[in-house]
Order: structure tokens, then C-alpha cells, then sequence
């Protein structure tokens, strides 16, 4: 879903205020609360950056690719990512790793990183992350295939729903990952098998 309206974070805080003040009884007297609408202003806007549409880091970050010579496997494991659950604005904790292999482009791997931090920085399902980061691989650095496996802890599930704590894992791969399932198997082995 395409959004035109950028993100105000003076109208947040003033809306936050409203809502501990007459919604919830908590005074702006108190010095607990008292900057609490202006933390959660920042906290909102900062965390749902990827939804301004004029927000050009995801692009910026992605552009920075160079040629390379390399068959092989190329692999982050196990990058955690902090997003929000778009149903309660619940904090998720995402373990996210990544795999690819390279047509002859590449990236810094600071940059896979910081990509999947990036797209973690609206609320998300966690399907809908996964996807977005299988495309993002496979539109900026169009390698021979590309893979995401998420295993996802969603605190609105403890909070709000069961009391189940175990993770969700969602998987999805393309190219040779897609149609050779033996590099998918290397891939998740490779993932399982290094040392914490």
C-alpha cells in the first residue's frame, strides 16, 4: 500500500498527550509521563520510517554495489532486527539470515544488514518482511537465486493472544534456491551448523 502523507511527529505527540491525559487519567504534571508523548513521537517516527514516502535510504544503501567474481554462496546468519507487529504496534524480535549467489554483483556486508534493518523499520508481518527481502535481493543485486528464513518471537502473542513464546518461522527463496533444493539444503545447514 502506497502512502502520500509524510510522517508528523509534532501531530503524534500532541495526539500522545490526549490520549495519557484523557484516555488513560495519567497527568502531564507527573514527571513520568510528562515527556513521554515527545519519547514516543521520536520512537514512532523513527521506527516507522519506511513508510514516509520520501524516504530514499533503503535505495541509497542498495545502489552501493560493485562487481565480483565469485560462484559461491554468500550468507548473513542470524541478524536480529526489531520491528512492530501491525495489529497491536507490538514489538517483534526477528533472527533473519540471509543467503545469495552473486551474478557478478555485490554488496558490503554491513549493507545486508543494514537493508534488513531497514525494511524491519515499519509495522510488518513477518511473511511480508521475508518477501520484501527475498525482492529487495533479487531486484537491487540480481543474483543467480536468493533466500530468507526468519524465525520470529511476536510479543503480542504473549501479551495479548496464548501464552506461546516459541518462534514462527517463515522461509521463501528464488532462482536456484527456488529450483535446485540441494542449495537450499546447503544454505540451511550452513545456518545450523556454525557455532553461536
Amino acid at each position: 500500500m502506497e502512502r502520500k502523507v509524510s510522517i508528523d511527529r509534532d501531530f503524534i505527540e500532541e495526539k500522545m498527550k490526549e490520549i495519557l491525559e484523557k484516555g488513560l487519567g495519567l497527568s502531564q504534571d507527573d514527571p513520568t509521563f510528562n515527556k513521554t508523548p515527545k519519547r514516543v513521537a521520536k520512537f514512532l517516527s523513527d521506527y516507522f520510517s519506511r513508510l514516509d514516502p520520501k524516504s530514499s535510504e533503503l535505495k541509497s544503501l542498495m545502489e552501493r554495489h560493485f562487481p565480483i567474481n565469485y560462484d559461491g554462496m554468500i550468507i548473513k546468519r542470524k541478524i536480529k532486527v526489531y520491528s512492530l507487529c501491525p495489529h497491536h504496534l507490538i514489538p517483534s524480535v526477528y533472527d533473519i539470515s540471509i543467503g545469495f549467489i552473486p551474478n557478478e554483483r555485490s554488496t558490503g556486508f554491513s549493507n545486508l544488514s543494514k537493508m534488513m534493518e531497514i525494511l524491519g523499520k515499519k509495522p510488518v508481518l513477518q511473511e511480508e518482511l521475508t518477501q520484501e527481502i527475498v525482492e529487495c535481493l533479487d531486484k537491487w543485486l540480481e543474483p543467480k537465486g536468493s533466500i530468507c528464513i526468519i524465525h520470529g518471537t511476536h510479543l503480542c502473542i504473549p501479551i495479548c493472544g496464548s501464552k506461546d513464546e516459541k518462534p514462527t518461522t517463515t522461509k521463501l527463496s528464488s532462482g536456484v534456491f527456488l529450483h535446485e533444493p540441494d542449495m537450499e539444503t546447503k544454505f540451511t545447514n550452513m545456518i545450523s551448523d556454525e557455532s553461536e
